[in-house]
């Protein structure tokens, strides 16, 4: 899932992990080609009536031809399928609850999402953030990442121009540690309010996971990410006893 804006955006190469992207206007194809991997991926793209005028079809800038959304993919990526979903200019409370819908209108029962927030503005990446937990809870969807597009650091969109096509290389960010967050919150919040620390030993369990998956981390890091222990049938968080929290705690 993305959004379209109204910039005449450049070219360059997106990167992330060592791959990098074709040589595109749009961060969309990018992300379809170094996220989708070898299973199908749908690509839905939020868009006022503006933006899919301006950037959805190929259009000329004076003499310079630019490349539409719709073109990009079909250089680049022609077997995925694309849908453009129009959305609001408004950002009035009303214009984002509808936004909030019709984002969960597209997310299927059971789906790992990929969101990219490179060209949402305003209030987007907040609506964004909360759909996307709501939709964790209600359809049991899965974040595959959250992802941002960091043209910014090539420099003006007037300098970028200079340098050689191989030297405009953007990184791709992954910010979907602020969702895990989330987790993190419901899960103290659960601890705090009935004593049960299931939550963060899941979470717990799946830090730890990746961290005896690194083999460049410490044995220090792993002792220190061990938060949530069951010993002796009592709850113990960051190695100190709750006996004294209710009986849910010691389940």
């Amino acid at each position: 899932m993305s959004f379209l804006g109204l910039s005449d955006y450049e070219y360059c190469y997106y990167t992330y992990e060592g791959n990098t992207s074709s040589y595109t206007r749009f961060i969309q194809t990018a992300v379809y080609e170094l996220f989708h991997g070898d299973d199908p991926m749908d690509v839905v793209v939020f868009a006022t009536k503006e933006a899919q005028e301006r950037n959805g079809q190929d259009r000329w800038k004076g003499e310079e031809r630019l490349e539409g959304l719709t073109t990009a993919f079909q250089r680049i990526a022609p077997e995925a399928n694309v849908k453009v979903v129009e959305m609001e200019s408004s950002q009035d409370e009303q214009a984002n609850w509808r936004l909030f819908d019709r984002i969960m209108d597209e997310i299927r029962e059971g789906d790992t999402i990929y969101f990219d927030i490179s060209h949402s503005f305003r209030s987007i990446p907040f609506v964004a953030l909360i759909v996307l937990n709501y939709a964790r809870l209600v359809k049991k969807a899965d974040i595959g990442a959250i992802v941002y597009g960091w043209f910014e650091m090539l420099g003006r969109p007037a300098d970028v121009r200079q340098p050689p096509s191989e030297q405009r290389l953007a990184p791709i960010v992954n910010l979907t540690s602020m969702a895990e967050l989330l987790d993190w919150t419901n899960g103290v919040d659960q601890f705090l309010r009935a004593g049960d620390a299931s939550i963060i030993r899941t979470l717990t369990q799946k830090e730890n996971n990746a961290v005896f998956r690194n083999p460049s981390c410490e044995p220090r890091d792993a002792e220190r990410s061990g938060g949530v222990k069951k010993v002796d049938g009592t709850a113990r968080f960051n190695g100190k006893n709750n006996s004294h929290m209710p009986e849910s705690a010691n389940r």
